[in-house]
């Protein structure tokens, strides 16, 4: 059995191979100080995930206007590139006629 990893504890096991003082933008599962510190301190990573209104570390204006852009962005790419694919896919090979 696997063990039950959340979303920010899986982004941890990833390697982030990302530039000095890199920017990731994040969805609301992400929200955990302890991995956003880590990835701070030891990648140089800034993580910034979408936050609650009542956050202990509320984003600016321009943060989040840049997160509901991008992420809009990346929805539409997916669901269109999900147009290229049938809606079911069908079982190939020779049926038993029994």
């Amino acid at each position: 059995m696997l063990p039950v990893c959340t979303p920010a504890a899986r982004l941890s096991l990833l390697s982030l191979s990302k530039g000095e003082a890199s920017v990731v933008y994040a969805d609301k599962a992400y929200n955990d100080y302890e991995i956003e510190d880590l990835l701070a301190e030891v990648e140089h990573i800034r993580l910034l995930p979408v936050r609650k209104k009542n956050s202990r570390r509320p984003l600016s204006a321009s943060a989040r206007y840049l997160q509901s852009y991008y992420r809009k962005r990346v929805e539409m790419a997916g669901s269109q590139s999900m147009g290229c694919f049938p809606n079911r896919f069908m079982r190939s090979g020779l049926r038993d006629s029994t």
